[in-house]
């Protein structure tokens, strides 16, 4: 019984383990597309101020 509890918790973690790292991955691919339009708008300014 008690292996049964302990592949339990194991497989438990495991699938928290993958959420947090989902949710790493998530927040990192907003945060770089926050960056790119922030990028964009400035050089897009810079351009049309430039001219």
């Amino acid at each position: 019984m008690k292996e049964v509890v302990n592949s339990t918790a194991s497989l438990d973690e495991k699938i928290i383990e993958n959420i947090q790292e989902f949710e790493r991955e998530k927040e990192l691919k907003l945060l770089n597309l926050i960056a790119e339009i922030l990028v964009k708008a400035v050089l897009k300014d810079l351009y049309e101020t430039g001219n």
